[in-house]
């Protein structure tokens, strides 16, 4: 039997404790607030950001104004349906909370260093190796790249749970193997691999239909971005190798965290703002619409960005369907039968939460041109 020992999960930016900051934390035009609790190290979000997890799970049902008493021991990767009902948090074991963080279940048949799960929180898989369709009730196993040494460390999902990405950091045999960045449009069944360069990655990210996929690798001082699910992928330069990644729902917003602080960019990775902070980051989520951000460095800090929703619109039989990201706070629909009337009026179609969207459903006229946008602060 050949010894086969895996790397730390994340790349760890502070080994001896992170620096706490209580209250508001301001920098270059954003407000970070400390929301607590103290020493958790991972975070993830519903997808209007009101309820919050972390690796001690602690949860927050009103965006980190109170929380759950932890429940003890540490977790590797954490996972949140769009609505924040159902949590998974994975490490020698599956736990999995469908009523936001109150009881837990426990699975010891998936253990494993990461986890993602659909919008609905009802399809999860961890480390590429396990796949439930049941809320990780129960578990089919899955062959991804290297196996053998134990699955994926970090994997990223589309909303539908059809589309995965995995890598890992480093594995060690004879020698450190890096990884390639590995995709399956079959719910994990199958995986080939992507464009993206063999290195050292640490942190993926997908949007809901899994074409904007982004990732951070350390040691390259850049965040790679790619458009078409991975077949290309652009490197953007950023400093001090950032170590954590997420995104919007459309992949437009991005955050990436370095030791030394945040990069933020509003549009898809072409620019980026940097913020000095703190040390010690190991965690980062943030809303659909890309307004709340959450990040971990021995606490959970959040910061709200003005949200820009983009519109979109489908038929659905007879009908339209328009749908644009959660929360979108203050953002009203409205219809008008041209595009130069200034008489634009509100739309009091009921709107509904689906996913990571808002949408509403609507009949088109029998005859003449609708025009809809979104307006708000």
């Amino acid at each position: 039997m050949s010894l086969k020992r895996r790397i730390n999960k994340w790349f760890k930016t502070c080994t001896t404790g992170a620096l706490m900051l209580i209250g508001s934390y301001s920098l270059s035009g954003q407000t970070w607030t400390y929301l607590g609790p103290p020493g958790c190290q991972l975070a993830a979000c519903s997808a209007d950001g009101t309820t919050l997890v972390t690796d001690g799970l602690s949860v927050s049902t009103n965006s980190g104004e109170s929380w759950t008493p932890p429940i003890g021991g540490r977790f590797y990767g954490l996972a949140c349906s769009a609505n924040g009902h159902t949590i998974f948090a994975i490490s020698s074991v599956l736990l999995t909370s469908t009523n936001f963080g109150q009881t837990w279940m426990t699975n010891t048949n998936a253990a494993g260093y990461s986890v993602a799960c659909s919008s609905d929180g009802t399809r999860v898989c961890v480390d590429g190796l396990f796949y439930s369709t049941d809320s990780g009730v129960t578990f089919t196993t899955n062959d991804p790249p290297y196996a053998e040494y134990g699955g994926f460390e970090s994997i990223a999902m589309s909303s539908d749970g059809t589309k995965i990405i995995g890598t890992f950091q480093s594995i060690w045999t004879s020698d450190y193997i890096h990884s390639p960045i590995y995709r399956s449009t079959d719910s994990g069944v199958t995986w080939t691999q992507t464009g993206a360069p063999v290195i050292f990655w640490t942190s993926l990210a997908s949007s809901t239909d899994g074409t904007h996929l982004a990732a951070v690798a350390l040691e390259s001082d850049a965040v790679w971005i790619s458009t078409n699910s991975g077949a290309t992928w652009t490197s953007n330069s950023v400093e001090n190798s950032p170590s954590i990644i997420a995104c919007s729902a459309d992949g437009s917003r991005l955050v990436a965290f370095a030791s030394s602080g945040p990069f933020i960019s509003l549009n898809s990775g072409q620019s980026w703002s940097f913020e000095k902070m703190v040390s010690g980051w190991e965690g980062v989520c943030m809303s659909a619409d890309g307004s709340f951000v959450a990040a971990s460095a021995g606490g959970i800090y959040a910061t709200h960005i003005p949200a820009q929703p983009s519109l979109s619109i489908i038929s659905s039989g007879p009908n339209l369907v328009l749908s644009w990201p959660l929360p979108s706070a203050g953002f009203v629909l409205q219809q008008s039968s041209s595009l130069k009337s200034t008489n634009w009026v509100n739309v009091t179609n009921t709107v509904v939460a689906s996913g990571y969207y808002n949408q509403v459903t609507l009949t088109p006229p029998a005859t003449g041109n609708a025009y809809y946008r979104l307006t708000g602060p």
